[in-house]
């Protein structure tokens, strides 16, 4: 078997994200909407002999040891596999690390995928999603896509009516931001809770108009006393023109939807003058 599988690994925006309280196995319980949008790393697979994971990638900051997730879905997918399981793998590094993106939870789904593909193990997406739930909260939503409702840890997801095609503008800051730290400092209000309710009811109902002023992420607070820039970012593209902005996951990573593609060309040549993660792209 010689055979090499690409797969596409989408990074995913939460178009709103509210923290409840924290739960015995040191996860947080929270409701969110995740979104998958157009940006990508591309993985590249293939069977090698010597029963060894060989892992290489393009962005030379990116551990490739055992702590990458794809080290460890090949790890869990072996387990499964009756052959030589000697893999040599390759990621081509777009989606920024360490950016409230779940880069590394799509790669670790997309994986998973391979694979499943290239041992022919048929194994089913529920078992799947078990799989990919044992690397992390994230990594079920990349095998369902598109727009979902998740609560619990974020990994019980009901699909939605798709919020594709909308331009998305994306700004990180190019600095990381430890998503334990971000959930560790956050003071859960429970007077004080987004209305999930009515966000699903606008996407569900194509209603934009009514969607926008609902967004909300209640982890901004903690990441942008770490990193304010966060806030003049948010300031900046709704002055350039987007109809509604928020920080992604624990950030510090921020998107801004525009309905008017030209002015979100605009907007991606002012930012690009000031970092270098700029990202224009859509929802998937």
């Amino acid at each position: 078997m010689n055979k090499e599988i690409i797969l596409d690994s989408y990074a995913k925006i939460n178009l709103s994200l509210d923290v409840l309280d924290k739960r015995d196995d040191g996860y947080h319980d929270i409701i969110t909407i995740f979104q998958e949008i157009d940006l990508r790393d591309g993985i590249y697979i293939k069977q090698k002999p010597g029963g060894e994971l060989i892992l290489t990638c393009d962005y030379k900051l990116l551990p490739i040891d055992e702590d990458n997730t794809l080290y460890r879905a090949w790890d869990l997918m072996k387990e499964y596999y009756e052959g030589d399981p000697g893999i040599r793998a390759h990621i081509e590094k777009n989606i920024p690390i360490a950016a409230g993106l779940a880069g590394g939870s799509s790669n670790a789904a997309a994986m998973i995928k391979g694979l499943n593909q290239l041992w022919e193990l048929n194994l089913s997406e529920e078992k799947l999603v078990e799989i990919g739930s044992k690397i992390g909260a994230d990594v079920p939503f990349f095998f369902m896509g598109g727009t979902a409702l998740g609560v619990g840890k974020g990994d019980e997801l009901s699909g939605l009516e798709s919020f594709s095609g909308r331009n998305i503008l994306i700004v990180n800051t190019g600095y990381g931001v430890s998503t334990k730290y971000v959930y560790k400092n956050y003071s859960h209000d429970p007077k004080s809770r987004i209305d999930f309710d009515n966000i699903v009811k606008t996407i569900n109902n194509g209603d934009d108009e009514g969607f926008y002023p609902l967004i909300s992420n209640k982890l901004e607070d903690v990441t942008i006393k770490i990193q304010p820039e966060i806030s003049e970012i948010k300031e900046n593209m709704k002055r350039l023109g987007a109809r509604a902005t928020l920080m992604c996951g624990s950030g510090p990573t921020v998107f801004g939807i525009y309905d008017d593609y030209n002015k979100l060309q605009n907007a991606f040549f002012y930012f690009k003058d000031k970092y270098d993660l700029v990202f224009s792209c859509e929802t998937r």
